[in-house]
């Protein structure tokens, strides 16, 4: 049964009656000094208040829809900030406001400006050369371009974190970087540069790269292929960017524009990036269960995404299979798409300490199978670390057996999300037979889509469990799920006062 709604804390109760009488607080500031100047310091309201409530008041106030400008300038005149997220308010956040910033808020740490369009490259120099302490700095969708992005590169010495996504910068300003880096006192500290859907080519990533070997997440829609020199040659080899000798530090490598990837660049992985922990490889294709072996000698690989939508040269049994029989014990994280022949179970088996899994199987043609053989399905132990877990069909596709859905939501025991869409094999005795071994005393999110063989009936045992901790609930186009009976729930939990929220269409 899901948790009641309990009273609210002491800061809670503080912060929703200062955003109640907000008026009272920022009024005599509005009135007289507003728009007149930015001052050193400001006596009251909120500058006796530590960072943390600053940062929460903020966010109350965002998320109630009455953060205005006054409150916002008296909020940064508070000094205490260490952590600063505007990229909820940028309707309000502009120059004068980065100037309240980089003179009030000495100790900030972290600074948040995603989609803060009105902040010029004036206000990015001052940040530049005002906040040199900086950490982390977001930059998204902003017009931080050509100087002021060289000024930040130049000045921002401590920073670890660095968004530019869709800023224009170009391949001249990232030089700059390069260039920098490797002059400071102490070395670049920079651990994290997103620079996607920016103007900068290959070649400008190819330099950072070669500027920056320490730099363990860079983001970047290609970034696979910025590893090579260049593609395969006539001769089949390929050129890294660094020698054979060395190796980067990256942890993660992606591919996010549908592009060629190559055995040889699969193979090329272990050696040249032997610590990436998370390989997406969802919009990679060109090549086969044979590239695909060389990615078990990645032993630290904790999160690995792949679909193979598009390509038949893939299988779990030859492809997908081997791998995680090597690495499969260290994965947290598995995302499997369209794969001919996936077969959940082995996968659980393989897999025993993953955190989130996603089996997904949407392209006609491809279908769940049930493998057998070693480790034999019938000896599946349960997944006491798993707490989320996604699965797709095609609508009509019942190649996930009654009985694998059930044994493996019946093995689920830890969950805290669980996602069915369009499973036809969902019926009323499957579920019912899960919830007899399983009652999902964790679970707090439930999402079923297009699942037209389950009831109301059975699925009200579930969310009337005495043990789970439903919070969430959508149930989206389930053919025997009426609205009365959403209404129903909906009565229900507002009259047993349960912090639970139903969606239905």
């Amino acid at each position: 049964m899901p948790r009641r709604k309990s009273a609210g804390s002491l800061q809670d109760v503080c912060l929703r009656f200062i955003a109640k009488n907000l008026l009272y607080w920022t009024e005599h500031y509005e009135e007289y000094y507003l728009g007149q100047g930015v001052y050193r310091f400001v006596l009251g309201p909120f500058n006796q208040l530590n960072s943390q409530l600053s940062e929460d008041l903020l966010t109350f106030l965002v998320k109630q829809q009455q953060l205005s400008r006054s409150a916002l300038h008296l909020l940064l005149y508070g000094g205490a900030l260490q952590n600063l997220d505007l990229s909820s308010c940028s309707r309000i956040v502009n120059d004068e406001v980065v100037r309240i910033v980089t003179s009030s808020c000495k100790m900030l740490q972290v600074l948040n400006l995603s989609y803060c369009k009105r902040v010029t490259s004036a206000g990015f120099i001052a940040i530049a050369t005002s906040l040199p302490q900086l950490s982390t700095l977001n930059a998204t969708k902003t017009n931080l371009r050509g100087l002021a992005a060289q000024s930040v590169f130049k000045y921002c010495c401590r920073l670890k974190d660095l968004s530019l996504k869709h800023c224009h910068i170009g391949d001249q300003d990232i030089m700059v970087l390069c260039e920098v880096a490797p002059n400071q006192l102490s070395g670049t500290q920079l651990k994290r540069l997103d620079i996607s859907y920016t103007l900068i080519t290959e070649r400008g990533v190819r330099a950072i790269l070669q500027g920056m070997p320490e730099l363990q997440i860079l983001q970047y829609p290609s970034l696979l292929t910025c590893l090579f020199d260049s593609h395969e040659s006539e001769t089949g080899c390929l050129d890294p960017v660094l020698k054979h000798s060395e190796c980067f530090q990256l942890r993660s490598l992606q591919c996010e524009d549908f592009m060629s990837v190559c055995n040889g660049m699969l193979q090329a992985i272990p050696d040249l990036c032997p610590h990436v922990t998370q390989l997406d490889l969802r919009f990679a294709g060109g090549f086969d269960n044979e590239g695909l072996f060389h990615l078990a000698q990645l032993h630290n690989l904790k999160d690995l995404q792949l679909c193979c939508e598009e390509s038949e040269n893939i299988t779990f049994r030859c492809g997908i299979m081997p791998v995680l029989l090597e690495i499969g014990h260290n994965l947290k994280v598995l995302s499997l798409q369209d794969i001919g022949g996936l077969d959940p179970a082995m996968v659980c088996q393989l897999c025993p300490n993953l955190r989130k899994l996603f089996l997904l199987m949407m392209k006609e043609g491809k279908v769940f199978s049930s493998l057998g053989g070693i480790p034999n399905n019938s000896k599946l132990q349960p997944m006491t670390g798993l707490i989320e877990l996604d699965f797709w069909c095609q609508n009509g596709d019942i190649s996930l057996s009654e009985e694998a859905l059930g044994l493996l939501l019946t093995n689920c025991i830890a969950l805290e999300s669980l996602g069915l869409i369009r499973i036809d094999t969902l019926t009323d005795n499957v579920l019912r037979s899960v919830l007899r071994k399983n009652s999902f005393s964790n679970l707090k999110q439930l999402s079923v889509h297009e699942c037209h063989c389950i009831t109301q009936e059975t699925l009200s045992e579930l969310l009337s469990a005495t043990s789970n901790q439903l919070e969430f609930v959508k149930l989206i186009n389930c053919l025997q799920i009426t609205r009365k009976d959403y209404e129903t729930w909906e009565k229900t939990a507002k009259r047993e006062n349960f912090n639970i929220k139903l969606e239905w269409k």
